[in-house]
């Protein structure tokens, strides 16, 4: 009824006044700074004056306006007067505490189980950087073995060339004087002075298309001389003496063309091999060429349409310096050496 209404709004208003006085004996809080938030029945809220109090802000709430307000449908009804219902309710629905109940031995406890579990943080941290390395060991590992495979694989003709040489080093304390006495041959007899392979050497690099060699021979003019300490037969070197035929390949106009082109390739070689003086025989393809050098028009006609086994000319070469083989027809010295000097048709 009315009566009790009033006497709960009277409590209240002694609990606040109360409650005032004790904060302004703490010196606090001033009281334009207080809230006051009261949860009563509909019937208190309607006869509880909080006007008359000093306060910076007040409100009174019914138990339902407070399930509203906290999203809790069904705990609480209009006709509740109390919100302990409520209260409880919300401090079960929220995910963190709402008030804290703790003795000064659980905040020990407290601390002592969060040390430990950050303790497990790190370690766990720690694994995972230890796994990490672990893995890229493992991949550098891999990268390395698979460089040295290609490594391995590029050398090995590089191992194949090292053998080889390592095969000819292991043979060059054999034959010791044989190879010595090739090379004092060389020394004595070739060396220094002009040989058939030095000239097909030389004159390869002149060689042309229109002029092939059909025949070449050569004679080095060595002799041989006595008193010889080793009981061989040295050479007195000579001038070397190559004569060559060659073949006139083309097609030309007529004879004097052929004569031009002839004429200007033996030039050609005299300005290059000046190491040899070079003679050419009179031209086969021009007739009595030896006892007149007069030549009809008949004549050139005749002869521009010679084959090319008709047309050929003979080169001399006499080297300037000595030759270094043996002569035609000579023996030839302790170490083999040929006698002769050959032809090659």
């Amino acid at each position: 009824d009315d009566g009790v209404a009033a006497v709960l709004a009277g409590n209240i208003e002694q609990e606040v006044i109360g409650t005032m006085e004790y904060l302004r004996r703490l010196g606090f809080l001033e009281s334009e700074s207080l809230e006051i938030l009261v949860v009563a029945a509909q019937e208190v809220k309607e006869v509880l004056d909080l006007a008359r109090f000093r306060v910076g802000s007040y409100q009174v709430l019914t138990p339902l306006d407070v399930a509203d307000m906290l999203g809790l449908q069904q705990a609480a009804l209009s006709a509740d007067r109390f919100g302990d219902v409520v209260m409880a309710a919300w401090f079960g629905a929220s995910k963190k505490r709402v008030l804290r109940f703790n003795t000064a031995y659980g905040e020990k406890l407290a601390k002592f189980y969060g040390a430990r579990r950050a303790l497990k943080v790190v370690g766990i941290l720690i694994a995972l950087g230890l796994l990490g390395m672990a893995a890229l060991n493992v991949k550098n590992m891999i990268v390395a073995s698979g460089a040295a495979s290609d490594i391995e694989k590029q050398s090995a003709p590089q191992q194949q060339e090292v053998a080889k040489l390592q095969k000819s080093l292991d043979g060059l304390d054999k034959d010791v004087a044989f190879k010595s006495a090739v090379v004092t041959v060389n020394d004595v007899y070739l060396k220094g002075t002009a040989s058939p392979m030095v000239f097909a050497r030389e004159f390869a690099r002149y060689a042309s298309d229109n002029f092939r060699v059909e025949t070449i021979t050569w004679d080095t003019g060595a002799a041989p001389v006595s008193n010889n300490a080793a009981g061989g037969t040295p050479m007195v070197a000579g001038a070397l003496q190559v004569k060559m035929e060659l073949d006139v390949y083309g097609n030309y106009a007529d004879v004097e063309a052929l004569t031009n082109a002839a004429d200007a390739y033996i030039e050609n070689l005299k300005t290059n091999m000046t190491d040899y003086t070079i003679t050419a025989d009179p031209y086969n393809w021009i007739k009595g060429s030896s006892e007149s050098m007069e030549i009809s028009f008949d004549q050139k006609a005749e002869n521009s349409t010679a084959s090319v086994g008709e047309r050929s000319i003979t080169l001399n070469f006499t080297s300037k310096t000595a030759g270094g083989a043996p002569a035609a027809g000579t023996p030839g010295d302790p170490m083999g050496m040929p006698g002769g000097a050959p032809g090659m048709p």
